[in-house]
Order: C-alpha cells, then sequence, then structure tokens
C-alpha cells in the first residue's frame, strides 16, 4: 500500500460541497469525537490515535511519509473538554490545504465501529473463493454506510463508488490498527460529528 490515497479532483469538489454547502466565507471546521472517559484502555486509545493521525497524513497532499516529517502540519487536538472525554479538532478551511482529508476522517471514524469484517480480510489479495466474497461483502458494507449518509444521495454514482474504494483503501492500510482501533470505538464512542459555522 502507498503511503498518499489518490482523490479525484471531482470527488474532493463533491465531498468539499457536501459539506461546505457552497458558503461564501471563511468557515470554521469541528470535527469532535466524544468518548467514555472511565476504564479507557491505554493500548487501544494509543491505536485510536495512531489510526486518526495517519488517515489524515495518507489523504494529505504530501503523502504520510512526508506528513510524519513535518510536525507543523500535522493533526492536532484544538481543546480536549473532560467529562465524557471531548475530543475536538478545529480549523479555519483557510488554513487546511486538504479538507476533504478532515471528511474522510470523520467518515472512517463514524463508520469502524459498525463495520463486520475482521481485520483478517484486509489484508491485500485474495487467495481463494472466500476470501473474494469476504472482501466483496467489505466494499458492499462500507457501500451501503456511504449510499446512507444524508446529502450523499446527491453524489453521482462514479463519486460514491470512488469513495467506497478510498475508504476500503485506507483501512487496508491501516490494517494494523484496524482491530484494536473499531473495539476502542465500539467499546468508549458516544458520538462523532463534523460541522461547519462562518466566521465573522
Amino acid at each position: 500500500m502507498t503511503s498518499t490515497v489518490s482523490i479525484s479532483r471531482e470527488l474532493r469538489e463533491s465531498l468539499e460541497r457536501w459539506f461546505f454547502r457552497e458558503k461564501e466565507t471563511d468557515v470554521r471546521i469541528r470535527l469532535t469525537v466524544w468518548l467514555e472517559e472511565d476504564g479507557l484502555s491505554l493500548r487501544d486509545f494509543g491505536a485510536f490515535l495512531a489510526f486518526a493521525d495517519s488517515v489524515y497524513g495518507r489523504c494529505s497532499e504530501l503523502g504520510l511519509h512526508s506528513y510524519a516529517h513535518r510536525t507543523g502540519e500535522h493533526v492536532r487536538f484544538t481543546r480536549v473538554k473532560p467529562g465524557s472525554l471531548e475530543l475536538i479538532i478545529e480549523y479555519l478551511k483557510s488554513e487546511l490545504v486538504n479538507p476533504s482529508a478532515l471528511i474522510l476522517l470523520y467518515l472512517l471514524l463514524k463508520y469502524l465501529p459498525n463495520l463486520s469484517v475482521s481485520v483478517k480480510h484486509l489484508t491485500g489479495a485474495a487467495r481463494d473463493v472466500e476470501e473474494v466474497r469476504t472482501l466483496r461483502k467489505s466494499r458492499e458494507e462500507l457501500s451501503r454506510l456511504v449510499r446512507r449518509e444524508p446529502g450523499f444521495d446527491e453524489l453521482p454514482s462514479r463519486e460514491k463508488a470512488e469513495l467506497t474504494e478510498l475508504l476500503d483503501a485506507l483501512l487496508r492500510a491501516e490494517r494494523d490498527q484496524y482491530t484494536a482501533t473499531r473495539r476502542f470505538l465500539r467499546e468508549y464512542l458516544r458520538e462523532t460529528t463534523l460541522e461547519s459555522e462562518e466566521v465573522e
């Protein structure tokens, strides 16, 4: 798997249009992840953080390798609020080179707890008929989630298919963190939101 995922210009524009809804002014983008705070597994929490950072880096224009070496461009939590643990990543749209990376991270964090495919089915090329069926099931599961996403009914079929393939490729690239991250999100995730608000 390469360190960068390729997002077509059409899909990038569609994702940004879906999220920003043609807002004219600069927009604040906020990804919030609410977690149960009690009994948090450090190992799984670490896997979750590594997964989120790596997905964001793979979606960046520079690719994961360059992203990893440019500390000033690493995704950062703007705030962490106690109570139920609230992790907030917030940027102005004008500060982000690639807002699609944050949108894709949001989609994966939202979908991952509901995926039934196991990590052994994310390991690359299928070697037998059963593995082909399981790979197909994984993509069909992602495709269903994409089709159900509010507002995605406006995306052309070609872009929905590309988005499904892209999410599948990201999960395969992050297969080392997949099981622990999915377990962590299933156990501790309360809600994930992605919001925008116009800046005055």
